[in-house]
Formats: C-alpha cells, sequence, structure tokens
C-alpha cells in the first residue's frame, strides 16, 4: 500500500462484537455464514475519511480541501476540520435474493402441520432478527460514543434491499402490513438503542436519520 493509505488504514478502530450464548439450533445455523467475511455478526470497524465534496456535491479544491493528515507527515493524527468517522457494520441479509446469505440462520422449518400456502416453505424466526437488529444498531451507537463523537448520520440500515425478495422467501411478507411490521420493528430497535446509548451522554451524541421516499420499497 502507498504510504499515506497505509498509515491512514492504521488509524482503524475495531470494536469486536460481544459472544452471546448459543442454543444448538443457533450453532448449526450460524455454521452456514460466510466464514471469509471481513466483519463479523456484531463487529463494528471505524476508518477515518475527509471530505471531498461539500453539502451541495461540489468538489472541494485548494484550501477548502480539509487539512491534518496528507500534510507534510504522513503519518500524523488524522483529524480536523472536514474529517469524520465512518462506522461499518454487516446488516443482517434474509432477503436480497432469494439466495439471500443469512435467510438460513433466521429462518425456521416449515409447519408441517399447518395445511395452509404458508405451511411449505421456511419462515423467518422474526423475533431473532429483530433482537440482533437492534443489537447491531446499539453496538455502533456505543462505538460512536466511544469515538467521542457528537453527531451520528444513520439511514434505514438493513431495512432495503436486504429485504426486498424475502416475500419470495417468507410467503407471509407478501402481505405489505406484515412486511411494513417488520420494518417498524426494526426502527424500534434503532430508537430503543439511542434511548440506551445517547440520552443523558456527555458530550451529547445526537442522531440524524436520512430517509429517502424514493418509492414502495423506502417505505
Amino acid at each position: 500500500l502507498p504510504e499515506h493509505v497505509a498509515a491512514l488504514v492504521a488509524k482503524a478502530v475495531v470494536f469486536p462484537g460481544k459472544a452471546k450464548p448459543q442454543t444448538v439450533v443457533d450453532a448449526v445455523a450460524s455454521r452456514k455464514r460466510d466464514w471469509e467475511a471481513l466483519v463479523d455478526r456484531f463487529d463494528v470497524v471505524a476508518l477515518p475519511a475527509r471530505a471531498e465534496y461539500d453539502k451541495e456535491f461540489r468538489p472541494l479544491k485548494g484550501e477548502q480541501m480539509p487539512r491534518g493528515f496528507f500534510g507534510k507527515d504522513a503519518h500524523e493524527r488524522p483529524g480536523g476540520q472536514g474529517w469524520f468517522w465512518v462506522l461499518h457494520a454487516a446488516a443482517i441479509n434474509i432477503g436480497e435474493t432469494v439466495h439471500a446469505s443469512d435467510f438460513q440462520e433466521y429462518s425456521m422449518p416449515a409447519n408441517t402441520g399447518y395445511r395452509g400456502r404458508h405451511g411449505r416453505s421456511r419462515c423467518l424466526d422474526e423475533d431473532r432478527y429483530v433482537t440482533d437488529m437492534a443489537t447491531l444498531w446499539r453496538r455502533t451507537l456505543e462505538s460512536a460514543a466511544h469515538l467521542a463523537i457528537e453527531d451520528v448520520v444513520t439511514f434505514p440500515f438493513g431495512m432495503g434491499a436486504f429485504l426486498r425478495n424475502l416475500h419470495q422467501l417468507d410467503p407471509r411478507y407478501q402481505d405489505v402490513a406484515a412486511m411494513r411490521a417488520l420494518k417498524l420493528r426494526v426502527a424500534q430497535g434503532l430508537f430503543e438503542a439511542m434511548e440506551k446509548v445517547c440520552v443523558g451522554r456527555q458530550p451529547p451524541l445526537q442522531v440524524h436519520l436520512c430517509l429517502v421516499d424514493g418509492g414502495p420499497e423506502a417505505r
């Protein structure tokens, strides 16, 4: 790697996810996980980045560019005006495609005793999925707090593409109301995490939620 890139990567901060007790079923299901993934289920990785565009997406030039890291000393601590942290976590993919990588782990066997149209396929273990998504929200905010971040900009993490084809894997979510109720439960996990981590914290930690109304999926 170029020296300045290697020095930047060296500033990465990794917050390992805390292991939780597993049932036998959980342990068997987790074996299907991609063990080559760079980020484990509840890990959070923070990397410093700098702005290269302004709020209207116009390129910054000359004196407008952030300073601090790409100065005379490539090993200078990243920070200062224009620098910010990017927090990386892996959302749970239960429906990006009909081969969604995490659906098997977060689903239950078909209920063969149920004769309706939903009884022939695996079904989402909604409580487990919602609980683990809430844990991801909380872990991300805890990491931000550890870094003394005061403003977090986030988005509906895991509630777009990763739910897009869930209805093909679990027919219950062909019902628009059922899908909306699932998204509401995931969103509730964010606000409960905010209550636990952000309320009363010094320095203050404010969360700014970025929403885009670009069609039915975004809603």
